[in-house]
């Protein structure tokens, strides 16, 4: 699995991702195919089987963003997008036996995105996924409540949470992808 982490600011965001990709009794470290991607306008933390990724970062056509408002536009537009990419593409939604989720991430808004493409905010402002997102989370929450007011001080929290987590956590292993989006 993975870890992904995304804080919410007032008007950024922090995206961050490990770099070990398992499966079937395989391990790889890798670098060359980052779990927290840009594509355009758009930031992407991927969590889950290997194929509705691929297709999110190599194949699906990221719409123009052209709604002031963030959750209209993910909901009329983005999930509509990536829901064509993934019949095209015959990734199943909606099916217990494909796993992914995903965080996204545009105009300086973050979302949670569920393996049936229904969509979310937390009213933390702290997003995680994979095998290791909740103890991120409980490692993020453990901190001064207020830690996280600049994009600086969330990248160092992202990357420490992450480096943490992989210390337990044999799906997680740095090193540790930071995106910020101002």
């Amino acid at each position: 699995m993975t870890t992904i982490i995304g804080i919410q600011g007032p008007s950024w965001f922090v995206m961050a991702g490990d770099s070990r990709i398992t499966g079937d009794h395989m391990i790889y470290d890798s670098q060359s195919t980052p779990k927290v991607i840009k594509r355009g306008s758009y930031v992407i933390g991927i969590s889950g089987d290997s194929a509705p990724g691929d297709v999110l970062t190599y194949t699906w056509k990221p719409p123009v963003i052209n709604l002031t408002d963030p959750i209209k536009h993910m909901g009329s537009v983005v999930i509509p997008s990536i829901r064509n990419a993934f019949s095209r593409h015959d990734v199943p939604i909606g099916s217990k036996k494909t796993e992914y989720r995903y965080l996204i991430g545009f105009n300086q808004t973050l979302f949670y995105v569920d393996y049936d493409l229904a969509f979310y905010q937390d009213a933390l402002d702290i997003y995680t996924l994979g095998s290791g997102g909740e103890l991120a989370k409980g490692f993020l929450l453990a901190k001064e409540p207020g830690i996280y007011k600049t994009p600086l001080a969330a990248s160092r929290a992202a990357k420490s949470a992450i480096e943490n987590v992989a210390r337990i956590d044999f799906s997680t292993f740095p090193p540790v992808t930071v995106v910020v989006q101002e």
